[in-house]
């Protein structure tokens, strides 16, 4: 794991974030991690069942914060260590509302972690769909943020016990 780069604008708050988030002219992606310099990496999608490539390794990032936030604390790698059933989702509601599911275990698993949400220059990615954008060059966030469980402010449905 790297260490941010000094010289990086720490945002202390979420209201800042979502200020840039307004503005229009960011991006932001979330890890559970610190990361200096962001590769393209492979993205895979289920295909009745089966994890296959979804298009060129890239590095992904959201016009929206809350998705990004919650990647930021949910996030696959929390659970690699842990014995349990762990679940955890995106779903599109009625009127394009995105909401999050996870199982009680990944909700208790995760209830202390802390992640960042990095902010990027929107010039330096094209859009996919929607809120999603891609950079297929290496790219260094020029911020982030240091988020926790309560800074998740989409409702998280919980899928079992």
């Amino acid at each position: 794991m790297e260490n941010i780069e000094k010289g990086i604008e720490e945002i202390k708050s979420k209201d800042r974030l979502k200020e840039l988030e307004d503005s229009g002219n960011y991006l932001f992606h979330g890890s559970p991690n610190q990361i200096e310099t962001f590769e393209p990496r492979q993205a895979y999608t289920d295909v009745d069942a089966v994890s296959v490539p979804d298009g060129e390794p890239a590095v992904f990032a959201s016009t929206e914060i809350e998705t990004p936030i919650f990647r930021s604390i949910f996030h696959e790698s929390r659970f690699a260590s842990l014995q349990g059933s762990f679940e955890l989702g995106f779903s599109n509601g009625e009127e394009g509302h995105t909401y999050i599911h996870a199982n009680q275990a990944a909700i208790d698993a995760c209830q202390d972690k802390a992640g960042y949400v990095y902010v990027f220059k929107r010039d330096d990615f094209s859009q996919r769909s929607g809120t999603e954008w891609v950079a297929y060059e290496k790219v260094k966030p020029i911020a982030f943020f240091r988020s926790g469980f309560k800074d998740i402010s989409i409702p998280i449905q919980n899928t079992r016990v």
